[in-house]
């Protein structure tokens, strides 16, 4: 589960720019549900505005004195879910733009509900083990051969989550599920049967890191 997933679950919604007038901005946040807000400028991320500095503001003043700049929170590339619910918990936001890795460019946002959605589909994700993902071409795929590697390393697989990376590329990325902790023997064996592993949950921090991250979000939505 990264960003590319959670993207397909976010509404389209515009950002403010710093000529808008707290009013409106207090309308879009009202109208997302949202305690702080993206706002761009030439298309690049200026900072955010926060509902609470805007409540006692005069409606018809413009946003651009109201804007925090001095912690520009964003993200980029293909960031697993894990680091987007850190980085939302981490920095009391519940909206973060994404930003074109290459220009710095807005490319939309992402809210901590949309966040909540993705993670409610994969429940099976939340039992006590832990977690690789493996990226692979969707020609290499095979749920039989990569169950055979685990059992063989003594690990059973639990739970599946199977992600295209974009709609030009055959690239896909195979979250599993796992009833051990360890996985040093196993990211080795998946990497001699040619299979990339971009992500997999350390021993130190294992078990309960979904766990104990999803209830951080629960308790940061006031869930």
């Amino acid at each position: 589960m990264n960003l590319h997933t959670i993207k397909e679950h976010t509404e389209n919604f515009s950002p403010l720019n710093s000529d808008d007038l707290v009013g409106t901005a207090l309308d879009v946040m009202d109208q997302f549900v949202l305690r702080c807000y993206p706002v761009i400028v030439n298309n690049k991320l200026t900072g955010y505005v926060w509902k609470a500095d805007l409540e006692h503001e005069d409606p018809g003043s413009l946003l651009a004195d109201l804007i925090r700049k001095d912690h520009l929170v964003f993200l980029q590339g293909d960031e697993h879910i894990f680091d987007i619910v850190e980085k939302l918990i981490g920095n009391g936001m519940d909206c973060i733009a994404i930003l074109d890795y290459e220009t710095g460019d807005w490319r939309g946002a992402v809210r901590a509900w949309d966040v909540l959605q993705v993670i409610s589909e994969s429940a099976t994700f939340f039992q006590n083990g832990s977690c690789i993902v493996l990226e692979m071409s969707s020609l290499q795929y095979s749920l039989s051969k990569i169950a055979q590697i685990c059992e063989h390393e003594d690990m059973q697989v639990i739970g599946v989550l199977i992600d295209k990376m974009d709609s030009e590329s055959n690239v896909i990325q195979v979250h599993l599920k796992l009833n051990g902790h360890n996985l040093d023997r196993l990211v080795g064996a998946m990497k001699r049967f040619d299979f990339e592993v971009p992500y997999y949950s350390q021993p130190d921090t294992e078990p309960g890191i979904i766990k104990e991250r999803y209830d951080s979000l629960m308790k940061f939505l006031d869930i």
